[in-house]
């Protein structure tokens, strides 16, 4: 049985020992062979890894120069308008509730009334905001923009009626 073994060991060839055939064989020679004109491994790995990590440099780059730049927000003026004068009637509501409850003598009138003083006066500073850069030296608006006012003087009247409620 050990000389079966032995002369199987023969036959395959190891490396050392002469093969079947006569032609010594190396480790070398173990290699598969590879097709002529074949693209090796190495090449493909660079062609995947070197992109890849070009493309993970340029969005590390561009994720910390917006990091750095503060954030601007740009609000459409128009927009922001038509914002302005949708809140008009919560406020209507909101002044008409405080009055009823100030004129109950409920002890949450008071918080209410301060909450939507503060919410008009805010309302009436950033309307100002947007229009008071469009008056001119006379401190009167261009005729376009005079129909706004009539929006104005609607929250106008509602403070006048919060200061009226809570007794100036």
């Amino acid at each position: 049985m050990a000389d079966t073994q032995r002369s199987g060991a023969a036959a395959r060839g190891n490396g050392s020992r002469n093969s079947s055939n006569g032609v010594r064989r190396t480790s070398q020679s173990r290699r598969l062979a590879t097709r002529p004109g074949a693209i090796p491994r190495w090449a493909y790995i660079v062609i995947i890894v070197v992109p890849l990590t070009g493309i993970v440099t340029l969005l590390a780059l561009k994720a910390s120069r917006n990091s750095d730049e503060p954030k601007t927000q740009q609000v459409d003026t128009n927009a922001r308008i038509r914002e302005l004068i949708g809140q008009i009637p919560a406020l209507e509501k909101d002044v008409t509730e405080a009055a009823v409850l100030l004129q109950k003598e409920d002890p949450r009138g008071k918080s209410k009334a301060e909450a939507v003083q503060v919410r008009l006066d805010k309302w009436i500073d950033e309307w100002d905001g947007y229009f008071d850069s469009q008056r001119d030296k006379d401190d009167k608006l261009p005729e376009e923009l005079q129909g706004y006012m009539q929006y104005r003087r609607q929250v106008s009247i509602l403070i006048q009626d919060m200061s009226k409620v809570t007794g100036f």
